[in-house]
């Protein structure tokens, strides 16, 4: 079976010429994949690839990885705002004994 590959990246866009600040930008790329197979189930990578079947249509293959990418960033989101919130109440308490 044949296969096919869709990455997403980010690269930067530099805001001025000079200037260390980049701003990012998405982008998605396709390719066909020489050679045979063996006909196996594939799954999207949140880090942002994903090998389908030719037989799939290119975008449905694209959406899919991106809706797998979209979960994973919401979940890191969730797990940070998990660990700021415990930060937060994080509180300063002296030793007994301590000066």
């Amino acid at each position: 079976m044949k296969y096919k590959s869709v990455r997403i990246k980010t690269r930067p866009i530099w805001i001025e010429e000079d200037s260390e600040e980049a701003e990012i930008d998405w982008y998605y790329s396709l390719a066909f994949i020489p050679g045979d197979r063996v006909d196996s189930e594939t799954k999207p990578h949140p880090l942002g690839h994903y090998h389908y079947p030719e037989t799939m249509d290119d975008e449905e293959a694209f959406n899919r990885l991106k809706q797998c990418m979209v979960d994973a960033h919401l979940k890191e989101i969730e797990d940070y705002q998990r660990s700021l919130d415990k930060l937060q109440k994080l509180c300063f308490k002296p030793k007994q004994g301590d000066s």
